[in-house]
């Protein structure tokens, strides 16, 4: 689960936390433009993540 705040007493207004991330994309089907795609990221406080996701690439 994603959220804005790191609690539900903070109001997500409040300021910024910055974060960055990188990710790769691998096309396994050329024909349809299928792709997998991997996303690592990291913010503040001690936040991270890592996303996993099968598209079409247009």
């Amino acid at each position: 689960m994603q959220t804005a705040s790191n609690d539900g007493t903070q109001n997500i207004y409040e300021g910024f936390n910055f974060g960055g991330g990188a990710g790769l994309r691998f096309l396994f089907q050329k024909d349809s433009r299928s792709a997998v795609c991997v996303d690592i990221s990291r913010g503040q406080c001690g936040s991270n993540g890592v996303f996993f996701g099968l598209n079409e690439v247009f």
